[in-house]
């Protein structure tokens, strides 16, 4: 069976040494989130946001971003990390790539090429 990969940007607002901190402005008036989201609309494989807060989702729709609804439990980290990832579970392909808002240099082709490499071994 061949791999297929789908991208999930995977957030929350709480933060115990930063709460916020990827909905606050980053850059060019821009969040950690909405510089992701941007990210993600120019990649070569299926992406979603795997969120459940109303920020988070507005930004993810102004966007154009497929969401994986996270429910309350799921953005709590101090619950199991089975709950916290439960939205891979609505992902549609073989295998997911989880990345966070938090590498805002991390570069479009880069992801681009790790599935690839992903995909063909």
């Amino acid at each position: 069976m061949g791999k297929n990969v789908t991208v999930i940007l995977v957030a929350r607002t709480a933060s115990s040494r930063c709460p916020q901190k990827v909905i606050k402005p980053f850059t060019e008036g821009m969040s950690l989130f909405e510089i992701m989201c941007q990210k993600l609309e120019k990649l070569d494989f299926p992406f979603a946001a795997g969120i459940g807060e109303p920020e988070l989702i507005e930004i993810a729709e102004r966007h154009h971003i497929p969401i994986f609804h996270r429910s309350p439990e799921e953005v709590n980290a101090a619950t199991p990390l089975s709950k916290v990832f439960k939205c891979v579970e609505q992902c549609k392909t073989s295998h997911a790539m989880l990345i966070s808002p938090c590498t805002p240099f991390l570069e479009i082709e880069t992801i681009n090429h790790s599935c690839r490499i992903f995909c063909e071994s």
